[in-house]
């Protein structure tokens, strides 16, 4: 039985070993509030909840190879729902996962209406690393409209 939880504090290396067996470079900050989905003690999935620069950004979305397309993804993108309530959110996801994201009211925005630094960060991960990623945002709860031109 898998179980989707908020992490502690201490489980935070066990979490970085996760994201290094996943190829995820990201890294963890004491900071960050993590979702984790674990089953028999083992992790098979994580997401992070970050306080960049004044905004939440949603990082790290990582489930096992083994253990996708089971719902895991799905549940912690819900847990991480709860912890996102009140606030704004950005993410930096894959094209092809924008439906997936869509689930809990993200929608794809164009880079210039985001922050500066995500904005960077989107023009690296796309030039440098070749990876076909869009900037998505979610408001504090409720399906308003896209942020205007650089706000944070």
């Amino acid at each position: 039985m898998v179980r989707v939880r908020e992490a502690q504090p201490e489980e935070m290396a066990r979490v970085e070993g996760f994201y290094r067996e996943a190829d995820y470079s990201g890294g963890v900050n004491p900071s960050d509030r993590l979702v984790i989905a674990e089953a028999d003690n083992t992790l098979l999935g994580s997401c992070r909840l970050c306080d960049e620069e004044g905004v939440l950004v949603l990082r790290g979305m990582r489930v096992k190879q083994e253990a996708q397309r089971q719902g895991i993804g799905t549940a912690m993108l819900r847990s991480a729902e709860k912890i996102m309530a009140g606030r704004a959110c950005y993410c930096i996801p894959y094209r092809h996962l924008s439906s997936f994201y869509a689930h809990v009211g993200f929608k794809e925005i164009a880079p210039h209406q985001a922050p500066e630094f995500l904005r960077h960060r989107l023009k690296q991960y796309r030039q440098t690393l070749r990876l076909d990623v869009i900037i998505m945002w979610r408001d504090h709860g409720s399906l308003a409209a896209a942020p205007e031109s650089g706000a944070r």
